[in-house]
């Protein structure tokens, strides 16, 4: 567990296995390097998708339909830009009794 989870490091998440349909807690590194991908250090390495078209774009489409998770968080920051301006502002997301919560995620096998 993280009190900060970044880009690049390893989260726990919640997934299945499609054969033998148990859970599992895993330690996934944040970061989908794209199905196809040949080299771990090339390409984007996206961190988040959006649900408006994680479905349809090809470097999450494949991960959607088959391989999601679940990352248990307590809370999260979302970062905003003031209008018109370039400094962003980070803004706290969590649970109103601080309970954990779950956040969609998408898992990729890669090599």
């Amino acid at each position: 567990p993280r009190y900060n989870g970044a880009p690049s490091q390893e989260l726990l998440v919640i997934r299945e296995n499609h054969e033998t349909r148990q859970h599992s807690l895993d330690l996934l590194r944040w970061g989908l390097i794209p199905h196809g991908c040949g080299d771990e250090a090339g390409g984007r390495k996206p961190i988040n998708a959006k649900a408006e078209t994680v479905a349809r774009l090809p470097t999450f489409r494949d991960a959607y339909g088959r391989r999601r998770c679940i990352v248990p968080v307590d809370g999260f920051f979302e970062w905003h830009s003031k209008e018109g301006g370039r400094s962003r502002r980070p803004y706290a997301v969590a649970m109103r009794d601080g309970s954990p919560f779950g956040i969609g995620g998408l898992w990729e096998n890669w090599k």
